[in-house]
């Protein structure tokens, strides 16, 4: 139990698009509007993020079979 590999690729994206969003509005707009919309972003998810889990939630249901299936190994 730890933090492996497919935790890690998820994570990247995570880290590393916020800092694109930053240093892009830094060097061309300000620096001051660069943290508020970062502030934005991250208040905006604080808010919805009950609807953010309902959808991760109600799509893992839809295709929870269909990953099941792809687990199954043949008796081959």
């Amino acid at each position: 139990q730890g933090t492996g590999a497919a935790q890690w690729l998820i994570a990247i994206p995570l880290m590393v698009i916020p800092i694109i969003i930053f240093w892009l509005l830094n060097k061309f707009i300000s620096f001051e509007v660069a943290v508020i919309t970062l502030a934005a972003l991250g208040f905006i998810g604080i808010l919805f993020i009950s609807v953010i889990m309902d959808m991760f939630a109600q799509s893992y249901k839809k295709n929870k079979y269909a990953m099941i299936n792809g687990f199954k190994q043949t008796g081959e």
